[in-house]
């Protein structure tokens, strides 16, 4: 069994400190995927279209917060040097995480 970590990692953002932020990026892209390769199109096929929720149960269905960058090294905000992104499942996960696809800044 995996046991959360006691407390926070050096400059690790508290729950609402991380909630707080992911509104902030949630309400700058509008709830959107903005996920795109170098010629502006989704970065996978099963891209979705449209404003997604900001949470909700299925992890298919609902907005992600993406960190471009590892958030140990470049920070855990934007303010702090990472770059934070809104992004669908099939972008996301699918694209970035399985099949090792990076969007175009």
């Amino acid at each position: 069994m995996i046991r959360p970590r006691p407390n926070l990692r050096r400059g690790e953002l508290t729950p609402d400190q991380k909630e707080a932020e992911r509104n902030r990026v949630y309400a700058r892209c509008g709830g959107q995927c903005e996920l795109r390769d170098e010629s502006g199109q989704p970065l996978h096929r099963d891209h979705t279209r449209g404003i997604l929720p900001p949470s909700g149960d299925d992890p298919r269905y609902h907005w992600h917060l993406v960190h471009l960058h590892s958030k140990r090294r470049f920070g855990w905000t934007e303010a702090a040097g990472n770059t934070l992104l809104g992004g669908c499942y099939a972008c996301h996960i699918l694209a970035m995480h399985t099949q090792g696809k990076k969007p175009f800044i």
